[in-house]
């Protein structure tokens, strides 16, 4: 044979090679789409079962289609973010963590692996590691609409660093005590929301409450008990279930705790107050402050007559009580179709009582509630020339420049209350709050002045929740310097 034909043949045969491996790839490339498409055919019918409640057989699907998927293939997030949601709810909690891990790795800054991650961990009592994956979630939620959109990944690879990990999960042990104060004050305000819906609808929104991150959260920092028995007997007052509310509460003040959710439970179920009112009037409660909210309550349920009844029980105790006025301004409120009978009630308390600084404060409060900021100016004007050695009108002078965004006027007065009397607290925390806002690091020793200062638990409340925020964010500057790029 020829050295030509033998070329011609090496030649015919190389082209031969090149054909079948084309062809096989071709064959490869078709067989893989077939796959993908068979994939996400049986995740739709999977998300289809799972739409209704049926766990196992949707579980079923997306693991076939997941085991139809090349490694590489992003579509793999979505179906074991799925996966780990069926073993979840089925209480597979291994897998849940197995597949959820599978997701991190591919996307470490995936919300939804985070926070099955962390749900799934509460579930195990894994409390240090559901504690740092909150933090994580929380971090990456407020940075993943960030414009540079490597930052969010960035900053869960710091998180996610074995040593600054361990360093964070010690951090917020240390902490945990004060975070429930933020977390309340979103999920309280969620509780408030539900008066907006018939009792069936209530009862399904509160499962859903407490299957939320907010919950979940509460749950996970269970160092502040007190707190975490508040929220589960306001959830139950909610739902009516004054005895195991009471079971809840009986770690505080009951009656206190039960009249403090007045403020948000709302819809006018007469039932769900009857036995908390009965016991209020059966126990000859002589507390002021008692009385007067449960005033509120009998006003809530329109019945002016006894609310009138507990006013007049807290008047014989302590006629001058302020509140007990702000109370009868609310039965106006409720009961007249217009305001004037409650301007009516303001100007009575002007004109009796100018020399009362407390009931000035309460009449200046109503026209801010009313947005009234004229007749505010004029009367705030009169206690500064009537109660010049008082806090209190240059506070609410400070409120209403800052209503007017005229905030170094604000300071100035807030400044001015604390030179009057350095005692109140209330002036303390507005000046911090202002420095806050222009991010002046001076706030921070006003905020420590305040609670050095403070008495009452709102007070309180709100110096450590403004304390915590800078304290989060200033560690979470130290530890991820990457967050303070531009």
């Amino acid at each position: 044979m020829s050295k030509k034909s033998i070329g011609a043949i090496i030649t015919a045969g190389i082209a031969l090679v090149g054909t079948s491996f084309i062809f096989y790839n071709k064959i490869k490339q078709r067989r893989k789409q077939r796959n993908i498409e068979r994939s996400s055919g049986l995740k739709q019918e999977g998300n289809i079962l799972f739409k209704h409640n049926k766990i196992e057989e949707a579980l079923q699907l997306y693991l076939e289609a997941e085991s139809l998927l090349e490694e590489d293939n992003i579509e793999r997030v979505f179906i074991y973010n799925n996966i780990s949601t069926c073993y979840f709810l089925l209480q597979d909690y291994k897998n849940s963590l197995i597949f959820s891990s599978k997701t991190l790795r591919i996307d470490n800054k995936n919300l939804k692996a985070l926070r099955i991650y962390m749900e799934t961990n509460i579930k195990l009592n894994n409390t240090d590691e559901a504690l740092f994956y909150s933090f994580v979630l929380s971090v990456v939620s407020k940075y993943r609409n960030d414009k540079n959109s490597d930052k969010s990944k960035s900053i869960a690879n710091s998180l996610l660093n074995e040593k600054t990990r361990i360093e964070t999960i010690e951090y917020l042990k240390i902490k945990r005590d004060f975070l429930p104060f933020t977390v309340l004050n979103d999920f309280f305000s969620k509780i408030k929301n539900l008066e907006n819906f018939v009792s069936d609808e209530k009862d399904n929104l509160i499962m859903k409450l407490l299957d939320s991150k907010e919950y979940k959260e509460l749950i996970v920092f269970e160092g502040n008990t007190e707190l975490i028995m508040f929220v589960k007997g306001g959830i139950e007052f909610c739902r009516g279930n004054i005895e195991q509310a009471k079971e809840y509460f009986s770690q505080n003040n009951f009656l206190y705790s039960v009249i403090m959710l007045e403020y948000i439970n709302s819809d006018d179920p007469e039932y769900k107050y009857s036995n908390i009112l009965d016991e209020i009037i059966s126990n000859e409660c002589n507390d002021v402050f008692i009385l007067c909210y449960a005033a509120l309550i009998f006003t809530k349920i329109k019945d002016f007559g006894k609310s009138n009844e507990m006013l007049e029980k807290a008047e014989l105790i302590d006629s001058n009580y302020h509140f007990i006025f702000l109370v009868k301004i609310y039965n106006l409120m409720s009961n007249e179709s217009t305001g004037e009978m409650v301007y009516k009630l303001l100007e009575k308390c002007r004109n009796e009582f100018f020399d009362k600084v407390d009931l000035m404060s309460v009449v200046c409060d109503v026209y801010l509630q009313f947005s009234d900021y004229n007749s505010a100016i004029e009367l705030v004007k009169e206690m500064m020339k009537r109660f010049s050695d008082d806090p209190r009108p240059y506070i609410y002078m400070g409120l209403l420049h800052e209503v007017s965004s005229k905030n170094e006027l604000a300071m100035q007065n807030y400044l001015k209350a604390i030179e009057v009397d350095s005692t109140f607290c209330k002036s303390y925390i507005l000046y911090a709050k202002s420095l806050l806002m222009v991010y002046d690091k001076k706030c921070r020793s006003w905020f420590e002045n305040a609670l050095n200062i403070a008495t009452s638990f709102e007070e309180i409340y709100e110096i450590k929740q403004n304390l915590l925020l800078m304290q989060i964010e200033e560690r979470i500057s130290a530890l991820y310097p990457e967050l303070n790029s531009e």
